[in-house]
C-alpha cells in the first residue's frame, strides 16, 4: 500500500466499533453488475483493504468462500474477532500483491481504500486472480481521485 493508517491495536479497535456500516443495498447492485458479466453460482470473492471486514461479511452469502486482504495485522485480527461466518477467511497482505491463486476468483472488491494504493498494482493483481468475465468493483463514499485519470464506474 503507498500509504499505511489504522495500523495500532487501539486504532484498529476504535476503527472497527466506529466504522460506517455499508447496507446490503450496495452488495445487490455490486452482484447485479457481475451476474451479466458471471452467472451464479460464486466461488470465491476477495475483499482488499478489508480493514475490520465490515464489507467481507456482506459477501459472505453470496459465495462459497470470501477472503479478506489488509497489510495490517492489527486490522486482521479485529476483523477475525469480528466473524462470525465459517466461509470468510482473513489473510495479511498487500494491495498490490494478493496472497490469491490465478484465475481463482469471480470478484475482487476495494471498499474505501483504493486511494491509498498504487493503482496500477493493484489492477495488475486483479485481473491475475479473476476467472474470465469476473468484476473488480471499487466502492467509495465518494468519487475517489486516483492520479491525473477520473476514475468511471459501471456500476
Amino acid at each position: 500500500m503507498a500509504c499505511r493508517l489504522f495500523e495500532s491495536a487501539d486504532h484498529t479497535a476504535t476503527y472497527a466499533k466506529f466504522r460506517f456500516l455499508w447496507t446490503t443495498g450496495i452488495t445487490d447492485r455490486v452482484l447485479t453488475y457481475l451476474q451479466e458479466r458471471y452467472p451464479a453460482p460464486y466461488d470465491h470473492a476477495i475483499d482488499v483493504g478489508c480493514g475490520s471486514g465490515q464489507f467481507t461479511q456482506l459477501l459472505a452469502p453470496h459465495f462459497k468462500q470470501v477472503t479478506g486482504i489488509d497489510i495490517s495485522a492489527n486490522q486482521i485480527s479485529e476483523a477475525i474477532k469480528g466473524n462470525d461466518r465459517n466461509n470468510i477467511t482473513y489473510k495479511m497482505g498487500a494491495a498490490e500483491s494478493f496472497p490469491i491463486a490465478d484465475e481463482s476468483v469471480e470478484l475482487v472488491t476495494c471498499v474505501q481504500a483504493a486511494h491509498f494504493i498504487d493503482m496500477d498494482k493493484f489492477y495488475a493483481e486483479a485481473y491475475r486472480v479473476l476467472k474470465p468475465n469476473g468484476c473488480v468493483a471499487l466502492i467509495s463514499y465518494t468519487v475517489p481521485e486516483l492520479g491525473s485519470k477520473p476514475l468511471t464506474t459501471g456500476l
